[in-house]
């Protein structure tokens, strides 16, 4: 997928959701390309704005006012914004394919895949345009159609019954969170041990 076919894409799959979700169904894509080819340069971009807002334009406080990072801590906090989502994506796709039976749905990881990431658009761009700006952070909010994307495309990907639609979605949507949520805190603890591991051995030597 090129830059085009991706803008396009991200425009279609936002303003006509119904119509795009009948394309992405028939189409031959792989779970590989779906990440390294669509996400990925959603959450690099991410990545990019967090740097350069942690670094040099600082986080807004209600009472310490601006305040900006040192370089090393901006570019873990850009690293976490660039894997969190694709680890996410990933681990949801799987769970949500596992849990498709539960809800009288089809087992179809590739069609998993193609819902969870295109259905998570929103939210993708959406945390680039936040991150550029303190007071573009209200965009956040443009994440949750995300869920109304969800809602369109689970029975047309995973051909879910009418009677099984909601939960399988609220679980769902709960998978999605909760998975982007522990990932980001893994990571987080990672480079914060791997920093102080760093510190340590500095201060040793």
């Amino acid at each position: 997928m090129n830059t085009n076919a991706m803008i396009n894409r991200i425009k279609k799959i936002i303003i006509s959701p119904a119509t795009e979700w009948d394309k992405i169904k028939d189409e031959v894509t792989v779970n590989q390309d779906l990440i390294l080819k669509y996400v990925l340069p959603l959450t690099i971009l991410s990545g990019i704005a967090t740097f350069i807002k942690y670094a040099f334009f600082g986080i807004k406080t209600p009472f310490l006012g601006t305040i900006t990072f040192p370089i090393g801590t901006s570019i873990v906090q850009g690293i976490i914004s660039t894997l969190a989502p694709i680890l996410g994506v990933i681990i949801a796709a799987f769970i949500i394919n596992m849990l498709a039976e539960s809800f009288n749905s089809k087992k179809d990881l590739n069609r998993a895949f193609k819902l969870v990431v295109y259905s998570f658009t929103p939210a993708l761009v959406a945390g680039i345009i936040s991150s550029i700006s303190f007071y573009l952070s209200w965009i956040v909010i443009f994440g949750l159609y995300g869920i109304y994307l969800l809602w369109i495309g689970i029975d047309k990907m995973m051909e879910t019954p009418e009677d099984k639609k909601l939960i399988y979605i609220i679980v769902s949507i709960l998978v999605i969170i909760v998975t982007v949520i522990i990932v980001s805190i893994i990571l987080g603890t990672i480079f914060t041990f791997l920093g102080l591991s760093a510190s340590a051995v500095s201060g040793i030597r």
